[in-house]
């Protein structure tokens, strides 16, 4: 795995929403608006559109990982076939609700089942939970960390691009490993990282491949096979991940939440 993989776009954008008016927020403007051609601009273009100067531009660099830049060559490609790749396909309101409806169903049944109900208890009983996710369902993901701090429960969130090789590494038997993995493609590029996790593993994904199922001690499947790219792919990642880990949330709520079991008691 070419654990060097880095999402520049999130990177780019963190400077551009935190940095207003510093040097490094101009250039990731900058490299924002013209990330389609990355690879065509020199330092000269970027010092004179966004007005900084040679050391000012050094920090930038090294702020935005840009020694990674080469890496990172076919991002753009990948962004736009990943958040357009649906409206490519044909798809309009009606069938985007229509497969929502058939996501949200198949959560719905995967709730009922024992690998839920183990995955809730784990959440409560182990040492440390960690969850490492591909960048695209992050966002729904940090909600779940959020709500998860009002159950006094703190919840470590590891992105694809960003793996924490040494503190996946460092858990044990008594910690708790959530991967979410919608088309199973980033689980592919952490094989070996996983591997040599030795926490419990649970894999949350819409991918049935064997190989990527290989590391884990128990994996919840929502939806229909997925596969990376899929015209699909980008709504299991943000709809159904969200819908799912709200559900769990709920669940986990219900069965610990304190101020409800203090309510019950008395």
């Amino acid at each position: 795995m070419d654990r060097s993989r880095r999402n520049l776009l999130t990177s780019l954008l963190a400077a551009y929403n935190g940095g207003a008016g510093s040097p490094t927020g101009r250039v990731a403007a900058y490299l924002l608006e013209h990330f389609g051609s990355l690879s065509q601009i020199s330092s000269r273009d970027v010092m004179a559109a966004a007005d900084v100067t040679r050391p000012e531009l050094r920090s930038a660099v090294t702020t935005l990982g840009l020694a990674d830049v080469a890496r990172c060559g076919g991002e753009w490609q990948l962004f736009r076939d990943f958040f357009l790749g649906y409206v490519a396909s044909g798809g309009d309101a009606g069938r985007l609700r229509s497969e929502i409806d058939r996501l949200y169903d198949s959560v719905d049944a995967a709730l009922g089942t024992p690998v839920t109900a183990s995955l809730v208890s784990s959440l409560h009983d182990a040492r440390s939970v960690v969850v490492l996710t591909a960048d695209s369902s992050a966002a729904a993901l940090a909600e779940f960390q959020r709500a998860m701090v009002m159950e006094g429960r703190l919840v470590r969130l590891v992105c694809e691009s960003d793996p924490k090789e040494a503190l996946l590494a460092s858990l044990g038997p008594a910690d708790l490993l959530v991967a979410v993995s919608t088309s199973g493609g980033s689980v592919k590029r952490c094989l070996d990282l996983l591997e040599g996790c030795g926490a419990w593993k649970v894999l949350v994904s819409a991918c049935d491949d064997e190989l990527v199922q290989t590391p884990f001690d128990d994996a919840l499947l929502i939806g229909h096979a997925m596969a990376e790219g899929e015209p699909l792919h980008r709504v299991f990642a943000t709809y159904g991940v969200a819908y799912l880990f709200d559900r769990l949330f709920a669940e986990y709520a219900r069965e610990w939440d304190p101020e409800r079991g203090q309510a019950a008691a008395e």
